[in-house]
């Protein structure tokens, strides 16, 4: 047989075909062998070593490592605590191999006493997380998974998997529900609309991009909410948990929205709300409303021009002229009538009165001032989140 060293590589990831044995580096290898009976050493760094056919003996060395089955032309049966894999390309040895990529089939993929992630691909899957804190992976899934810790069980596009001594759930790009169990779990949605319940424990719910849900089973006043650096920490009778990237709150009488920040649609909601209306009508309904427009693709200053069409404002305003406007805007904002001066001065600003604002356009700067912000304690609802239906 052949020995291949790869000595000279400066990029940090790597793939290397056709050839029998196979050493990587001490970067993030791609090492990939061939029909042979392979010997494959990723030496230091983050590897993925797929050894294709023949029986190879994967050592995936320093750092975190992957055995990669994607490409096989079988189910695979793979066991990180025995250090083997077994399926229709041949017999593997697995050494310092943390996580396994199954194929399109209906594999098991069982881990080991450390930390490990399994992901299935395709088919009706067993993952087996055994000892550790193991996670299933669900990023490359072609369409919405549902996960449930509590069950067992995940389904989707891809398949349905039976789940054994998973902590973590990893989702997939599109709208998921992910379910924990009573143990400590990590669920972590990626991209889409997903909906998360941590259940029993203590748990991070983490929604990355898209509007993220969080449930939890009892009232609202039942639980504790503290705003954090990064989201949110929640406590009640399900346990603590953490909230990162959580954009509404699911409680059993009612719910919150917590994208309150700049430019979230929370936040905008609350902002136009103040400005045209009042404070004292951010209430559940008008939220609502305000959420329903801005998760449906409007801009801010869509929803301005939306909010003096309103019959609410109409009747606030007595009219829809440039006077009762500035009148009706700058009370709502600053809590007292403008005097002449910086009546007229707002007046001149707008289009019907010789200006080059639109009515909506200075509503949307009005409701994005700092005074609007204290007038609708903008920081309060950020801590406690804002009620919507």
């Amino acid at each position: 047989m052949l020995w291949f060293t790869i000595t000279s590589l400066t990029s940090d990831f790597w793939t290397q075909k056709n050839m029998a044995n196979i050493v990587g580096t001490a970067n993030g290898d791609s090492l990939t062998g061939t029909s042979a009976d392979d010997s494959i050493d990723g030496l230091d760094g983050n590897d993925v070593l797929a050894g294709r056919l023949g029986n190879d003996t994967l050592n995936g060395g320093a750092g975190y490592d992957v055995a990669d089955y994607l490409w096989a032309t079988g189910p695979v049966t793979v066991n990180l605590a025995n250090g083997t894999a077994s399926g229709a390309d041949g017999n593997d040895i697995l050494v310092s191999i943390e996580d396994v990529w199954g194929s399109d089939f209906d594999d098991i993929l069982t881990g080991d006493a450390s930390d490990n992630v399994l992901r299935g691909q395709r088919g009706n899957d067993t993952l087996n997380g055994g000892a550790g804190y193991d996670a299933a992976d669900y990023f490359e899934a072609t369409g919405p998974v549902t996960v449930n810790l509590a069950t067992g069980t995940a389904s989707g596009a891809d398949g349905n998997d039976i789940l054994v001594s998973i902590e973590d759930v990893w989702g997939s790009s599109f709208d998921d529900v992910l379910i924990g169990d009573a143990t400590d779990n990590f669920l972590f949605a990626d991209l889409g609309d997903d909906v998360l319940a941590g259940g029993p424990g203590n748990d991070t719910l983490s929604g990355g991009a898209g509007i993220d849900t969080a449930i939890h089973t009892g009232n609202r006043e039942a639980y504790t909410l503290t705003l954090i650096g990064p989201g949110h920490i929640i406590s009640g009778p399900d346990g603590t948990d953490i909230l990162l990237d959580i954009e509404r709150l699911w409680f059993a009488d009612k719910d919150l929205a917590l994208d309150l920040g700049p430019g979230e649609a929370a936040g905008n909601t609350v902002r136009i709300i103040g400005a045209a209306f009042g404070a004292q009508n951010i209430i559940p309904e008008y939220v609502g409303i305000g959420l329903d427009l801005f998760d449906g693709g409007m801009s801010m200053l869509d929803v301005c021009q939306f909010a003096l069409g309103t019959s609410l404002f109409l009747s606030l305003a007595g009219s829809n002229s440039d006077f009762d406007f500035v009148n009706t805007v700058y009370e709502n904002v600053v809590g007292a009538s403008p005097s002449d001066a910086e009546r007229d001065f707002y007046v001149r600003l707008l289009v019907g009165s010789g200006g080059s604002m639109t009515q909506a356009e200075l509503l949307m700067f009005a409701a994005d001032t700092e005074a609007n912000a204290l007038n609708i304690d903008l920081v309060g609802l950020q801590n406690s989140g804002v009620e919507f239906v």
